[in-house]
């Protein structure tokens, strides 16, 4: 098995621990673990029990079992549970944490159960390829609906977020004996520098000096995600039902975590022909467009603003965070493959990623390339 791989789940085994830690040794499946999906985090498959003795459990919902990738640092999944149980508090779309377990041992990777929440991915109801593969006057539809439909969804939810009281998430990590402080950008920052340092990046450390020396100061921290696109957000009957994958949450200033959605949503696709390149680099400017005019709107009313010049310096730093990523992974021995988590392993996309920060920072970057 590769590194940033996990094998499929041992449903025997799990099936056990869930009899260990409810008590009750008639608990089955009543759908057997199945993938649902992968990124570069974790890996999340759904799953339902029977055999439970109280219906009204939230084990006889539908739950997710989502697993650590080998490299992450199994502490990440106490952060995300105190995520979820300090939002899941103040109403906003985020399924329950039911069990976490940061022992590799117990089931060959760090997990955490959580309630699965009805919906779609927003990117599948979206697309729906396999529809379009059959019916492809739907294309103009589907374009329609990723120009209009998707920018307002990011736009209303992530304006929610960032409109939360950040207290209830500050008690809920002291009492989990987490500090907020490792949530700031700070040591955002400083978890870059030690990677970049690590992966012996010596490429990127211009990049590194230069927001260390333009950081922003006094920044208006609220609640981010640090990952906001159609692909961490659940929709059904038109409204987001459920937002996940919390493993960049931070408490940063909007600019942050705006910044980051732009950046996922210019991400350039590589490897496709030219003319459906063009079709798409335009349909994610257009996407772009409309979220970000859609956020400012609705930050306004929350009493947010949005400081352009705070997100020009933050989309610097997650061209930068990418470009380590990118380089910590080839020294992996990961190698550019179809899959989306390595968009950022294909030398145009880092080509790009390199003139991007040029564009913004006027610093030249040489990073690790692949081949």
């Amino acid at each position: 098995m590769a590194a940033f791989e996990l094998p499929p789940v041992d449903a025997d085994r799990l099936r056990q621990l869930l009899r260990q830690r409810l008590g009750c040794e008639a608990i089955g499946f009543a759908e057997a673990p199945t993938r649902l999906g992968q990124g570069g985090e974790a890996v999340v498959d759904g799953f339902s029990l029977r055999g439970l003795p109280d219906p009204g459990t939230p084990w006889n919902a539908p739950l997710i079992l989502r697993r650590l990738m080998p490299q992450r640092d199994p502490i990440q999944l106490r952060w995300e549970a105190a995520v979820h149980e300090a939002l899941h508090g103040l109403g906003y779309p985020v399924p329950r944490v039911l069990a976490v377990e940061t022992d590799a041992a117990a089931l060959g990777a760090p997990f955490l159960v959580a309630e699965r929440v009805p919906g779609e991915v927003l990117l599948q109801a979206v697309m729906r390829p396999r529809e379009l593969a059959r019916q492809p006057q739907r294309f103009p539809g589907v374009i329609a609906e990723a120009l209009f439909r998707v920018p307002r969804l990011l736009a209303e939810s992530q304006a929610w977020l960032h409109g939360l009281d950040p207290g209830p998430l500050r008690r809920g990590l002291a009492a989990a004996g987490l500090s907020a402080r490792e949530l700031g950008f700070p040591a955002w920052l400083e978890r870059l520098a030690s990677s970049i340092r690590d992966a012996r990046l010596e490429g990127l450390v211009p990049g590194l000096v230069w927001l260390e020396h333009h950081r922003p100061h006094e920044p208006r921290e609220v609640v981010c995600h640090g990952d906001f696109v159609f692909s961490n957000l659940c929709v059904a009957a038109g409204r987001v039902t459920g937002v996940f994958d919390w493993s960049t949450v931070a408490l940063a200033e909007p600019a942050w975590d705006v910044a980051a959605t732009l950046a996922r949503l210019r991400s350039r696709v590589p490897g496709m022909p030219p003319w459906v390149d063009r079709i798409t680099q335009r349909v994610q400017a257009g996407m772009g467009r409309r979220y970000l005019a859609a956020y400012r709107r609705l930050a306004i009313r929350n009493g947010l603003t949005l400081d352009l010049d705070r997100l020009r310096y933050y989309g610097a730093y997650w061209i930068l965070y990418e470009l380590t990523r990118s380089g910590e992974r080839l020294r992996a021995g990961l190698v550019p493959g179809d899959a989306i988590e390595h968009r950022w392993l294909h030398l145009e996309t880092i080509e790009k990623g390199v003139a991007d920060f040029r564009r913004l920072a006027g610093v030249a970057l040489a990073p690790l390339l692949p081949g």
